[in-house]
């Protein structure tokens, strides 16, 4: 500020507060060690000349960066069996924590105990440290604190016990099916085994509370599924045995094709009757002195119309597949054509006869339905 013999008197507000004169009688004003209660204090200067003349400054406001002491996870009760560790833990935001961890045995006061850590274990628990009682006090840099919820030790050995077993199981062919257990125990560990049907128990899975069986084929119908858990001080226990049933057709052809007797420029039908699942058919065709063809469409008939003499003697089979990649093939059917191949027998000859008489050509042919044409040139 410009002005003769200048006087200052700095103000501050806090949130919800009112003006109050602080400082010294001078051009600057400090506070000292800002802590998060003076987060959003307000400030200004009133400046006096000699002549009793005054200026008031603008406010400023002082923001005091920090981070808000909280607790982010809590902690757990704990069941321990006797000589194990049990480990306490707490996750907490803020600046600069320090951790001071606190127990209170049944019917006590609360003591303090561990170090200055987010963690605190008590190694070997014994048999007198069944009710234990634990918490945490946690304080920041500001003296800002905060207290842990409060959790209890208990110190015993859980039985080992099958409480959601295993079950029968209908599942399509080519799907994927997850079997599960829930069991309770101290250091619980898990084995698998598989059974085909007829065959012995086998080792299959990871130490997992559940295992699958992927792309199920019609080779699983019929296998058992078991589990046998195990606590860390060997006691095992079995699952029940579970059931797999493949839901799937098998793939047959349940009426075949068979030989046909057609005449020639007739039409004839092929058809073939199969099961199973998502059918695709492959007619195929095998003229004399030929490979085999494909023919048709994906439908469980075949059909030749009009069938020619090039036929006679051809074989017709199809390929039925399903939807997993399986197939079947048919027998195969043979083809006889009737009809009698058109051929002359006896050609007509030459003649020569007396002027006024007549002139009879005659000629003898085989075939199907013959009808005659003569020519004269």
């Amino acid at each position: 500020a410009t002005g003769d013999q200048l006087t200052y008197q700095w103000q501050k507000k806090v949130s919800g507060g009112s003006w109050v004169n602080a400082g010294t009688n001078s051009a600057s004003f400090t506070i000292a060690n800002a802590s998060p209660s003076d987060n959003g204090t307000k400030v200004k200067c009133i400046v006096t000349d000699k002549y009793g003349d005054q200026i008031t400054s603008n406010e400023a406001t002082l923001t005091v960066s920090y981070t808000q002491l909280a607790i982010t996870k809590n902690l757990t009760d704990k069941r321990t069996a006797t000589d194990e560790p049990a480990l306490f833990a707490v996750t907490a935001q803020g600046d600069q924590l320090s951790y001071q961890w606190q127990k209170k045995v049944s019917g006590g006061s609360w003591t303090n105990t561990g170090t200055n850590a987010a963690s605190y274990t008590i190694q070997s628990v014994q048999v007198a440290d069944d009710g234990t009682m634990v918490r945490c006090i946690i304080t920041d840099k500001y003296g800002e604190q905060v207290i842990s919820n409060e959790v209890t030790l208990t110190v015993g050995y859980t039985p080992l016990e099958i409480i959601q077993n295993l079950s029968d199981v209908t599942v399509n062919r080519g799907e994927d099916v997850v079997f599960s257990i829930t069991a309770v125990g101290d250091g619980l560990t898990y084995r698998w085994y598989l059974k085909e049907s007829g065959g012995s128990w086998f080792s299959v899975g990871d130490n997992l509370p559940e295992f699958t069986l992927t792309n199920v084929s019609p080779e699983d119908n019929g296998k058992m599924v078991k589990c046998v858990v195990h606590d860390k001080y060997d006691n095992d226990t079995n699952s029940v045995y579970a059931h797999v049933t493949v839901n799937y057709t098998p793939l047959e052809i349940t009426k075949n094709i068979s030989d046909v007797n057609v005449n020639r420029g007739e039409d004839v039908t092929f058809s073939i009757t199969a099961a199973g699942d998502g059918l695709i058919y492959g007619w195929q065709v095998k003229e004399p002195d030929s490979g085999w063809e494909p023919v048709g469409d994906n439908s469980p008939a075949f059909a030749i119309a009009d069938i020619t003499p090039e036929y006679d003697g051809a074989m017709v089979k199809c390929i039925v597949w399903d939807k997993y990649g399986d197939s079947v093939n048919s027998v195969y059917a043979h083809v006889t054509v009737n009809y009698t191949p058109l051929s002359i027998t006896t050609n007509p000859s030459n003649k020569t006869v007396a002027r006024g008489t007549a002139a009879q050509f005659t000629i003898a042919a085989t075939g199907d339905q013959l009808t005659y044409q003569w020519q004269k040139k």
